[in-house]
Formats: C-alpha cells, structure tokens, sequence
C-alpha cells in the first residue's frame, strides 16, 4: 500500500467521525480532575458533576446560580433509592457531606434548601458560587436555608 493511500484512508476516517467528536462536547461533563480527586464521599463526586452538568461553565457569575434537582432525581443519581428513606437521612449523609466536602475542596461554595409539596420535600434548589466572591466571610458550616 501506498503512502497517500494510507494517508487517504485516515483523512476519510477523520472526516467522518469528526460530528461525533464534535458533539461529545455537549453529552459529557467537563471539569477539572483535581476538584474531585480529594473527595472521599461518592455522594460528594456525583452531587459535584451533577451541579457542574447544570452550570456547564466553570466561572460563575457574583450572584451565583441557583440549580433546582429533583429528590428522586437526586436519589437516583446518588444510587440511594433503597438508602436513607427517611430525608433527614438522607440530608445528613448525602446532601451536607457533599455540601462539606464541595465547600472545602474546590473553588465552589454550595448551600441548598428545599422546594414543598405540601409537607413533602420534592426538590433541593443549590445555590453555586465562586469561592472568591464571598470576600472576607468566615467559612461556617451551617447552611442557610431558602424557602
């Protein structure tokens, strides 16, 4: 075979898998591998990829953004559907260990609370933002909570 064969040959395959490289952009999270490296809670990467999947960008603006996820949503996600059934459970082993964890280990500041049906939670909204733009504030690790 002939050098400009070959040559040939690998131009095609470029060109048409060249809209599959393209687009794996859109269906796939990108961030940086050493936010998640130092995270010990499985709860704490899945929740940290599911905020960045959200956001899609790696700069947040001063007013942060507010990102609204379903509990089952949520659950499911997390692979805990059959764990922690009841939601204080389920808020103390998942949502602030990975809240903790986010806060303390990357450039993001977590705090969340919940959206009602009733006396039914049926959604966390996180509120996401840059370490930087909370200035001089002292890290607590209490979260507010917005109704």
């Amino acid at each position: 075979m002939s050098i400009t064969l070959i040559l040939e040959f690998f131009k095609k395959l470029n060109d048409d898998l060249k809209p599959f490289l393209l687009q794996l952009k859109e269906h796939y999270t990108q961030y940086t591998l050493d936010n998640i490296m130092a995270m010990k809670s499985t709860y704490s990467i899945r929740i940290f990829e599911l905020l960045q999947e959200k956001i899609k960008t790696k700069v947040i603006g001063r007013s942060g953004k507010y990102v609204q996820i379903s509990l089952q949503e949520l659950r499911e996600c997390c692979d805990c559907e059959d764990k922690y059934k009841q939601f204080n459970h389920f808020k103390t082993r998942v949502l602030d260990t990975a809240c903790k964890e986010i806060n303390s280990l990357t450039l993001f500041r977590v705090k969340y609370s919940y959206v009602k049906h009733g006396k039914t939670i049926v959604a966390i909204v996180f509120h996401v933002n840059m370490s930087y733009h909370n200035g001089n504030e002292e890290q607590n690790d209490t979260y507010k909570l917005w109704v």
